[in-house]
Order: C-alpha cells, then structure tokens, then sequence
C-alpha cells in the first residue's frame, strides 16, 4: 500500500507547476499560488519540504478548523511514507481556553513549547502548522527552553527528595495522578511526572538512589505504555513566560510563512487583536508588528484572487470536485467521463471496507460498463481532507466523506492508545454541584476538589456533599466508588445522609429485584437457548447506501456497536445486545441500519418506546433517515385515531409494515405481526412490570436490542445471562457543536 501512495505524491511532484514553484522560492520574496482547490495545498507542502534545503517553515490557515485538517493530512502523509526522520510536522495551537480571561490550556502549551524547541534546531527540516489567534501569541525563547532543562538518564545516580524538591521548585504540582503537564505524583520509589512540554507523562522507576527504568505511560490507564532511555524534565514556566517572543523571532532567515489567503488571514488577525481586553493583550504582538516580522521572510500565499502585491504568480490548473447530488449514479457517470478522457482517478480512505463498500454498491446498481470504470479507479488508503480535479497532471481524487456526505471530524490524532476504563478523565468532567452516586452512601453533589494536610503531607481529595450539608472528603486513590449521576428524567434526586440505612435498603430492594429478574432471564433464556433464531444475511448494497448516507462521520465506538449489533443478527441465536450511550451519540442511528437490515430479509421491526413524544420523534428519524429505500415505516399511539390504528393494524398483520413504532400499545392482544424479526426497546427501564411482562413473552425467539442513556454497572452486566453490552463513548462533532452553541 506504501508504494501506491509513494506512486500518487510522485506522479504530483512531476507538476509543471510545482516545479516552477521550486524554483522561484530561490529568487522571489512575494509569491502567489492561485487556481487551487481541496487538498493541494497540502500536497504542495509536503512535496516541498520533502525534496527542499529549506529548513523552517509556518504555514498560517484561515482558522483553527483549516488548521487541524491541513495537520490531519500532513500527518498522515509523513508517517506513511516514513518521513518523520525528515520532516518534523508539529501543531501550534493557542495556549488560551477564551481570550477573556487567563485560562490556560496546559495541553496546548505544551505544543507551544514543542515549537519553539523545532525552531532552535538549524539541521532538521520543520513545518509548523497554524492559525491566526496562535501565531500572534507569543512564545519562550527557544534557548531559554532548552538552558530550563534537567536530562535524566537510565543509570543516574539521583536522590528522589532532592528531585522531588527541584519538581516543587520548578512550580510541578503534587497530586495522586498525573493528568496533565506541570503534574507529579509519587508512590514510594516510583515517581510519576508530566513535564510542561511533554504530550505525555513518564514513569521513573529507582533503586538503591539509581534511576533504573523510564517509562510512557497512559494518561487514562495510567499503565505504562514503551520503554525509554531518559527523559528531560523542564523548568519553571514562570522563568520562561518572562521572556517571551514573536515567533518570527525565532526563525532563521531562510524559512518560508505560507498562507492559505494573506488578506484574510490579514483581517482575521486585525480583528482579533482589538478584541482582546487590556490585561491579555500583552501575551500578543500588535498587528504592526506582525505585518513588519512576516515582511522580512518568503513570503508563499495560496489564494484564488489576483493581487498587485506579490512578485511572482504561479498558477495550477486544479478545481474542486462537483457535488454528486445522486450520489453513486453520479459519481459513476463522472468517473466514464473522466476516465475518457485519460484522468486517473484515486478514492481515497483509510478504511479498506470504505472501497469495498463503493465498489460492491457500483457492481449492484447494475449500471452498463460498471467493472470497465472501477478498473480505472485506484484506491489509496489515506486521509484527504479535500477532493480536487487537477487537470495538469490528469489526477482526479475522491475522498470517501465527501462522495458519500459525512462531515470529516478535525482532530489531532493521538498515538497513544487510550483504553475505556474508569479514570481520572471522567473525574475533571465533574462540575461544581453535579449529583454523584457513592457505591457506600448513596447521592450526594460533587463539589470540586481540595487539598489537605494528611500527617504533615498536602493531599489532593475529592470534596463530596451530602444530606443536611454532610462533608465526605475522598482520596482520588478511591474515585472508582463515585459515578456521576445519571437519569433522563429531569427532576433532581434526593440526597442520602451519611450513617443513614437509607441506600442500603434502597440497595437490598434492588438486589431482590435484581434476583427476581434472574429467576426470569433462566426461564427465557432456556426456552431461547432451546430456540434457533433467523441468521440475517449478509449485508447488500442498499444496507451499505444507507449507511453511507450518514451525514455525520460514524465514531469509533459506534462503528465497533454496529459490527456487533450485525454480528449477532446474522448468528442464528436469537440476539440479546444493549446500546448504552448518552443522547447524540448515535444510537439511533444503529437502531436505523438494524431494523433496516431485518426488512431487507423480509421481517419486521417493532420499536417499543416509553413515551407518545418519543414514538413521534423515532418515527420522524427513521421515515427521513430510509425514505430513499422500499421501506415502509409506521407509528401508532394514542395521537393516532381509532380508525388509523385499526388500518396500520391490518397492514402490520399483512406484512405491508416493515418497521412500526409505539408505546405499549403495540403489546396489546390485537396487535398481529406477520413475519416479526426484531424487537428494539428504547429506555426499558421505564416501562411498567406488566408492560415488561409482556416485553418478555414477545421476546421469546426474536432478536432483541436495548437502548439506554443509563450506564449499567459490570456487576449487572454479568449478572444478566447472555445479555451484551455495547457503549458509545464518544459525541459527534457537529451535535457537539450545537450543543455549545445553544
């Protein structure tokens, strides 16, 4: 797969262009780049810093957004075609959570200093990737940062209190773990540190005042993850922020700034800067001396628009790909046309499945000349933020999100695996005032976190309040017994006394309900076990059309959710699976590709859910979500007259009805299904015991799926027999977004 990629950069380094570009870096100071569209701009840069002597490079997007996808793609490029021996890529965000205020985001400091360190080395080739808030913030001196540092190697001889008091003199803070830079944590002879410049902690491991091991560790798991040799542990940040400067001022001489639109970056800057209160404006340059630093370097614009001021202009030929409205008829016809016409066409996608999906569903539209065109198309498995047409080099590139419509979330890809335990993170998301369960004592509110005096000793603890203003200090060491408290109904909950038999009693019904469940799931679960259930087939090219009309970018865990939903669909064991996840997480939309997967073999959904609002609003999101496919999509509940419900009724029974949703209405004696395949029940927890009475009696041989935004304990997942679990962790983006906005 690397020498296809290899293959496509070099047939693009060939550009007349770009060649032309290369040489006039050597004589000309204002250069504009015009006529370019989707990813090229990245291309460019990489081709570029690949092949050049020039050592130093910044390359300012329109915004934070542009920003990310430029590095996404950069990124992936470096680490594909094993570059990263030569070409150092790094990210320059801004260190500020708002410009309001001070807050700081020690991440993004953290990044801050990891540039300015590029910057101080002449002999490798550096590319900085930003946008207009960061590159007028200033930065420490690079030599500042570096003369800060104290270089710890396996095989030292060090004394762990006198480091532990330079860490505290460096301004590090001691907590029990280390969760973000300028953290310490230390357990006897093992002494964990986040340096302030790191993206990671470190793990130092001493015997006998030797340092013995240094070791990655995982800032979620807090598990060690690789093995080092040293590590280099940075000074006092307050010495470093004394002296800041404009980044220009540490480039060399020879480095290049390019831009994606100089006049827009030039406004974005302008107006930012005035913005800014009085008390922040300090840790900024002033817009004229921006415009007087970024003077005295190359300067290599990207811009569609004709300007005056630029000595040298240098034009592609590239354009943005069309909008495919039909999608896949479409695309095809794009594709014969071009292909024709002697363009190569690349689909681009990280994911293998992604290309067998688009092939399988050309191949099953049956189009005339469908496998003469799909010979024609390469795939190159990689990230492109942006599709384009180049017609110099005849190179065509079709990004897998923007033929089938999804919005490419920017992020900065972590190397580090993060598992999916219990863990720190989960506790910085608690709130001043957020309702907790404690596993002893029941609901209480968190509010925030202390330090305390333990035996001579500063402790950071968890401050917890309960009934009757009842204080519960809690070692972080123990945070696995709180959870945030989590129930769909809005009204708040009652807080537990401590040394009250309140929870515990709430605890033993529990239990007794727990076990009363059991004795139930043993009886159903061996009358299904004594049961086949129907094997669903394989999926077809419509499942793999709807699924590629999600407008948004499936998140991993969700993607992970769907594989095992189908999995167990196409077992013949009757499925068991629950979806647990918070609102916008996507459960929905796996509860959509389900049900459509059952009426693609000919059976029935039925979805069962506790309120009418509800039922309505499954009804809206299914119909508008399969309203291109033979899918008949159904709801019925008191809203509907008696005369509806006695016609939707009937056509159930026929089969005319593929999915139908409702309230319990749908578990009355009159309700007849004619070929029933799956049951998905939304938030079971509230519907009543002879509701759920017959929930089970239904459920007997057909696959069955659970949705709920209430987290259920391991301990109750084991408990209940056959039952799976999967969790969606993680927000899209987009729903996100409309989150913070409102």
């Amino acid at each position: 797969m690397i020498n296809i990629i290899e293959d496509f950069f070099n047939k693009e380094s060939k550009h007349p262009a770009f060649t032309e570009l290369q040489k006039s870096i050597k004589t000309y100071k204002n250069i504009q780049i015009s006529q370019v569209a989707g990813a090229l701009s990245s291309i460019i840069l990489l081709l570029f810093y690949r092949k050049t002597k020039a050592n130093k490079g910044i390359y300012i997007a329109n915004n934070e957004d542009d920003a990310l996808q430029i590095y996404n793609n950069l990124d992936y490029w470096i680490e594909q075609l094993q570059l990263n021996d030569k070409i150092y890529l790094q990210y320059l965000p801004s260190s500020y959570k708002n410009f309001d205020t001070f807050s700081i985001n020690s991440s993004n400091e953290a990044m801050r200093l990891q540039c300015s360190e590029l910057f101080a080395d002449d002999d490798i080739v550096s590319l900085v990737i930003t946008y207009p808030e960061a590159i007028v913030e200033k930065i420490p001196k690079s030599e500042n940062i570096i003369k800060n540092k104290t270089k710890l190697k396996i095989g030292d001889r060090v004394d762990l209190n006198f480091l532990i008091e330079l860490l505290l003199y460096y301004g590090y803070v001691e907590v029990d773990y280390v969760y973000e830079p300028g953290q310490f944590a230390l357990r006897g002879a093992i002494c964990d540190i986040y340096p302030f410049n790191a993206n990671a902690p470190y793990r130092l491991l001493f015997k006998d005042e030797t340092l013995s091991h240094v070791k990655l560790i995982d800032v979620v798991s807090q598990m060690s993850i690789q093995e080092l040799t040293c590590i280099d542990i940075l000074g006092s940040m307050d010495e470093l922020n004394q002296t800041k400067v404009s980044i220009f001022q540490l480039l060399n001489i020879n480095s290049i700034i390019w831009t994606s639109n100089f006049d827009l970056t030039n406004n974005n800057i302008e107006f930012f800067l005035n913005q800014l209160s009085d008390e922040i404006n300090k840790e900024f340059i002033d817009y004229q001396e921006f415009i007087t630093q970024i003077n005295e370097f190359t300067n290599v614009n990207f811009s569609n628009t004709n300007v005056n001021y630029y000595d040298k202009l240098i034009q592609f030929d590239v354009k943005p790909l069309p909008i495919f409205t039909k999608i896949l008829k479409d695309y095809h016809l794009f594709c014969k046309e071009k292909i024709y016409e002697g363009y190569s066409i690349y689909f681009t996608s990280p994911h293998y499945p992604a290309w067998e999906r688009m092939q399988a569903i050309i191949e099953d539209m049956d189009i005339e000349n469908d496998t003469e065109v799909l010979a024609y198309i390469k795939y190159l498995p990689t990230v492109f933020n942006e599709g384009f047409i180049d017609n110099q080099t005849k190179i065509i590139v079709v990004p897998e999100h923007q033929l089938f419509k999804k919005y490419l979330k920017p992020r900065l890809l972590n190397k580090i695996h993060k598992k999916q335990v219990t863990n720190i993170e989960e506790l910085m998301e608690l709130q001043p005032g957020d309702f907790i369960v404690h596993i002893q004592y029941g609901i209480g509110r968190f509010a925030g976190l202390e330090q305390l005096e333990i035996n001579g000793n500063k402790q950071e603890v968890i401050k917890l309040m309960f009934k009757d203003d009842d204080v519960l200090y809690l070692n972080i060491q123990s945070m696995h017994k709180i959870t945030k408290y989590i129930c769909s109904d809005a009204k708040p909950p009652t807080l537990h006394k401590l040394g009250s038999i309140a929870w515990q009693n709430k605890k033993n019904k529990l239990k007794k309900h727990i076990k009363d469940i059991a004795r139930e799931l043993i009886t159903l679960y061996a009358q299904r076990k004594a049961m086949k259930g129907f094997a669903f087939q394989k999926d077809n090219y419509l499942q793999i059309e709807l699924e590629s009309s999600f407008e948004y970018e499936d998140t991993p865990d969700q993607l992970k959710a769907i594989e095992e939903v189908k999995k167990d669909m196409e077992s013949d064991y009757p499925m068991d699976r629950l979806i647990c996840g918070d609102v916008g997480f996507g459960k929905t939309e796996i509860a959509v590709r389900a049900a459509f997967k059952a009426a693609l073999d000919g059976k029935q959904t039925v979805i069962l859910v506790p309120t009418t609002i509800l039922a309505f609003q499954h009804y809206l999101t299914f119909s508008e979500r399969l309203k291109e496919f033979p899918v008949t999509v159904e709801y019925i509940n008191r809203f509907r007259t008696s005369k509806e419900q006695k016609e939707i009724l009937r056509q159930l029974a026929e089969g005319k009805i593929e999915i139908i949703i409702g309230t319990h209405r749908l578990l009355s004696k009159d309700v007849k299904f004619n070929d029933l395949g799956l049951l998905i029940i939304d938030e079971e927890q509230k519907f009543g015991v002879a509701a759920k009475e017959k929930i089970r009696q239904l459920k007997t041989n057909v696959d069955t799926l659970y949705l709920s935004a209430t987290p259920i304990p391991r301990t109750l997942q084991m408990s209940l027999m056959g039952l799976e679990i999967s969790v969606c962790y993680e927000l899209h983006l987009l729903i996100a977004n409309q989150y913070i906005l409102k």
